[in-house]
């Protein structure tokens, strides 16, 4: 619709957009197009059916795929009283990162704070008080075995009483080796002296 209008700014304005944003976007869409004729690839749109999108995302943001959870316990400090906050948080919109298991949390702006989905994939983390996952899609556990293999399997089932629905999406890392990550291969570089 912008393109329509001419990339004209007033109508943007009245249709509370950026106009700076969408040209950046266009910008960036006009690159990838680039890119993927480089490639020797066919340019084709996903039309509306953003799974395919979803998928694309997923087998290059792997690391950033979280599954809803419980929060973690909070300790009592020797200053808790009466007026601290309780023991346990209600636990809306907390989730754990399915490969290094750390805690994030939603931010609660998200259109999927209240909905809080199985799984979701974020772009980035934004550090306040608590780790906050921003820009957000909902995600189906299915896609990670798919897209990203390499990383993730199909949990292996017990007769634990889990439902039928339950064992379709029980995923689980490949490995536990946590080696990949830039802090850990920063550290082994500095007691190696940088070699």
């Amino acid at each position: 619709a912008w393109l329509d209008q001419g990339r004209d700014a007033n109508w943007c304005s009245a249709n509370f957009l950026q106009s700076r944003a969408l040209a950046r976007a266009e910008d960036v869409a006009t690159q990838l197009t680039h890119l993927v004729q480089r490639a020797g690839l066919p340019v084709e749109s996903c039309g509306s059916d953003f799974s395919r999108l979803l998928k694309a995302l997923i087998a290059g943001f792997f690391l950033h795929v979280c599954k809803r959870g419980p929060p973690p316990a909070r300790r009592r400090t020797a200053t808790a009283g009466p007026t601290s906050a309780p023991l346990y948080e209600a636990g809306i919109g907390c989730y754990h990162s399915l490969v290094d298991g750390q805690t994030v949390y939603m931010f609660p702006g998200s259109a999927l704070f209240r909905s809080s989905p199985e799984y979701v994939l974020y772009n980035n983390l934004t550090l306040t008080q608590r780790p906050y996952m921003r820009i957000c899609a909902a995600v189906k556990s299915q896609w990670l075995v798919q897209q990203a293999p390499q990383v993730f399997q199909r949990a292996a089932l017990d007769a634990s009483g889990l439902s039928a629905a339950q064992k379709v999406v029980a995923i689980e890392p490949l490995s536990t080796n946590r080696e990949w990550r830039v802090s850990r291969q920063r550290t082994a570089l500095q007691r190696n002296g940088g070699r």
